[in-house]
């Protein structure tokens, strides 16, 4: 880590080229602040970091930009001035004055006090603040006279928005239930779908949204249900041919929960169902055309993997393993690391599924280069749970890869993949992945100690600790799985 005070001219330059190519619209003081601000105070020295980073400020940013555009058609001097004022220091990373002069536009005028409340609100998304960011729609929310109740609802949207971006980018559950309360309760009363149809819809794609984060990392599933109905009832009034983008990113994420649903082996159709999801969006989204037609057409093949990952033979996990290496080639890394990242870890994983079919090693050792390239753009303070995501797929494959060898080094890198996975999958935050990443680590520690005629306490009680999740989580196949897994290790059923 570097300060900014002692920035030298050389990591200028790299954050110069970094902006030149990721965040054109990005003023560089602006950048500089957003960074220090990220870092406490100083800017990483990680430019795959800063790159992402600057990628998702930039959009922020232009969206800020043109709310304060709004100003200049104030008829009040004042308010245009002031307006003005913040624009320039928000160009010159003073965020803390900008936010100043917005609450002075707050104060003069009560005709944009709400606006100017949630401006704020969009200057701290901008830094990356979302808990503050909510707090100011709120208030806006507040203020605005009780007849307008279109601005209300949108002011509420973008607060529980923010929590949403809170609990899913650092991983804060808490922050995600506090967003679906909000949706329910707060936001869909504000756009009865007989008076706003298409705001509604917008309201209940949201709320499928926060569901779907939540409900990947709870035991139950419960909210990936009550996503899979938000998603549902959006998409009735999210027409195809009057709203298409919208249209599409809801199927993108009905398909994701259907497919998440089906990797936990509820219901028999989940796969084909998200795959018809995925393809009638990519019906009307071309995946080159945007980072929506691609993250499509990534979920596609992901589910097309997975559904092949239970079928006989590997003519699927070979056709999977080669559209993700044609991803990678239209997808490029500088441009969406994190979408990057995701391709990566789904070759690994095809890569692995694929090896583990076969006698040799060879795709097995290209699994794991693949998911430490991935690991390479999800950094753990960023993408806390993506991060653990892919060091759980680089255990499982290291642990495939150990039952070929003798030795016991890769289980000793399993474990020590799966553990630090668990760092961030913890009981409390995200029970069922802790639990997958707590049956892996089980499977990886039995391995070792009957290798080594090593104790076996430990393993089993790794074991039992993932079942009492499963069997809380009714999901048959991952109680079955676990079941023999815990009969090998105290030698009921012998591997």
């Amino acid at each position: 880590m570097a300060t900014l005070d002692a920035k030298q001219d050389g990591q200028t330059a790299i954050l110069e080229e970094l902006l030149a190519r990721t965040a054109p619209s990005l003023p560089l003081a602006t950048a500089q602040a957003i960074l220090a601000d990220f870092g406490n105070g100083e800017i990483p020295d990680d430019p795959d970091q800063i790159a992402r980073l600057l990628r998702s400020a930039a959009e922020q940013y232009q969206a800020m930009r043109a709310r304060l555009l709004e100003y200049d058609n104030s008829a009040d001097l004042i308010v245009r001035d002031l307006s003005h004022a913040a624009q320039a220091l928000v160009e010159q990373g003073r965020f803390d004055e900008a936010d100043a002069k917005l609450g002075d536009i707050e104060l003069h005028s009560d005709l944009v006090k709400a606006k100017a409340r949630g401006d704020r609100g969009d200057l701290a998304r901008l830094r990356l603040r979302y808990r503050d960011a909510a707090g100011h729609f709120a208030q806006a929310a507040q203020i605005v006279p009780p007849d307008q109740i279109a601005a209300r609802w949108l002011h509420e949207l973008r607060r529980a928005d923010s929590l949403t971006a809170l609990g899913k980018e650092f991983g804060d559950n808490a922050a995600l239930r506090e967003a679906v309360e909000l949706y329910r309760n707060t936001v869909l009363p504000l756009a009865p779908r007989w008076l706003r149809p298409i705001d509604w819809a917008s309201t209940h794609d949201c709320l499928g949204n926060a569901l779907r984060t939540l409900g990947q990392r709870e035991a139950g599933n419960d909210c990936l249900k009550e996503a899979i109905s938000s998603y549902e009832l959006a998409l009735q009034e999210r027409a195809r041919d009057c709203a298409t983008a919208a249209w599409a990113a809801t199927l993108n994420g009905l398909g994701t929960v259907l497919t998440m649903l089906g990797e936990r082996g509820v219901g028999k159709n989940c796969f084909e169902q998200a795959i018809g999801a995925f393809q009638q969006a990519l019906n009307v989204c071309d995946p080159t055309s945007g980072t929506l037609g691609w993250s499509i057409q990534n979920n596609l093949w992901n589910a097309l993997k997975t559904l092949g990952e239970r079928e006989d033979g590997t003519t699927r996990l070979e056709e999977a393993v080669s559209v993700f290496r044609r991803a990678l080639e239209s997808c490029p890394r500088a441009l969406a690391p994190l979408d990057w990242a995701t391709t990566q870890n789904n070759l690994g994983t095809a890569l692995r599924a694929l090896g583990a079919r076969e006698t040799g090693t060879h795709h097995l050792e290209e699994a794991i280069v693949a998911i430490r390239l991935s690991l390479d753009e999800r950094p753990q303070d960023r993408v806390p749970l993506d991060w653990a995501s892919s060091q759980n797929n680089l255990g499982t494959t290291l642990g495939t890869l150990g039952q070929r060898e003798e030795r016991t080094a890769s289980f000793e890198l399993a474990v020590a993949a799966f553990r630090e996975a668990q760092k961030e999958r913890t009981q409390f935050r995200a029970p069922f992945l802790w639990a997958v990443s707590q049956m892996n680590l089980a499977k990886a520690l039995a391995e070792i100690a009957r290798r080594t005629d090593g104790d076996r306490s430990e393993p089993l009680a790794a074991i039992d600790a993932a079942l009492e999740v499963f069997r809380e989580s009714g999901v048959a196949a991952l109680i079955e799985n676990g079941e023999a897994i815990r009969r090998s290790i105290t030698g009921e059923d012998p591997a």
